[in-house]
């Protein structure tokens, strides 16, 4: 695979990376989301306040 990297364009890898960024980004959303609201159904908001004020 090395060996090809010279033969591609420039404006295919930045192509590519900014797919990449993209679907990272949709990803990293949809997992906060989802923990989110894991954390709504399992602490309640008197454990949240608490964790805010380290106690």
């Amino acid at each position: 695979m090395m060996e090809q990297l010279p033969e591609i364009e420039f404006f295919y890898i930045v192509k590519s990376y900014r797919l990449f960024e993209q679907k990272m980004k949709e990803m990293l959303f949809d997992e906060e989301a989802f923990l989110l609201s894991l954390m709504k159904t399992v602490f309640t908001e008197k454990d949240l306040v608490a964790n805010c004020n380290g106690k």
